[in-house]
């Protein structure tokens, strides 16, 4: 399994975590209502942190097979005309993901005196969090199951004489990694 894909294994099962944190603070008791809501915005922020460091790596790697593919007659290459496409795409569901988090966080700003979300504001969390964690997944699947075996098939077939592809091909198969604060990080 490649290091991004790593990454998306720590990021899907965080999902999960901020569900029940959700959970959590809509039961506190209003004396720890306030903890709730600083533990969740916490951990939703450092989720959103590690999502940014995902994408920029992400984004690294898409620069990198599109310098090569360009050496590529993409008229002749259909996997390499698709690639650049899926790649335009992955960039815009990066693009959405960040800011779903980014609108979660700006509602959890708006605490009650006592330290407690309006309930339409933690309805509304709930549902930013599904659609987040819903897309998260869609975008995840993608690349594990199309851009990345089509990245490497890409390399092993047509271009394996490219330093720049060689250098991106260990990035996808690489396997020995180093865990950082529990984000997968480029051994």
């Amino acid at each position: 399994m490649s290091e991004l894909g790593k990454e998306h294994e720590y990021l899907l099962a965080t999902g999960p975590q901020l569900a029940k944190l959700l959970q959590a603070m809509e039961s506190s008791p209003e004396t720890s209502a306030e903890s709730a809501v600083e533990k969740f915005r916490a951990e939703l922020q450092q989720f959103r942190e590690a999502l940014l460091r995902h994408f920029q790596r992400e984004e690294a790697l898409f620069s990198k097979v599109k310098r090569a593919v360009s050496k590529v007659d993409l008229a002749t290459d259909v996997l390499a005309t698709f690639l650049t496409g899926e790649a335009e795409s992955d960039l815009q569901a990066h693009a959405a993901l960040a800011n779903q988090t980014t609108k979660m966080l700006a509602l959890l700003k708006g605490p009650t005196p006592a330290g407690e979300l309006e309930p339409l504001a933690r309805q509304r969390l709930n549902e930013m969090l599904d659609a987040t964690l819903k897309l998260l997944r869609s975008h995840a699947a993608g690349e594990d199951q199309i851009i990345f075996p089509v990245i490497s098939h890409l390399l092993r077939r047509t271009l394996p004489q490219i330093p720049l592809f060689l250098a991106i091909n260990q990035l996808l198969t690489k396997k020995t990694s180093k865990k950082t604060s529990n984000i997968w990080v480029l051994a």
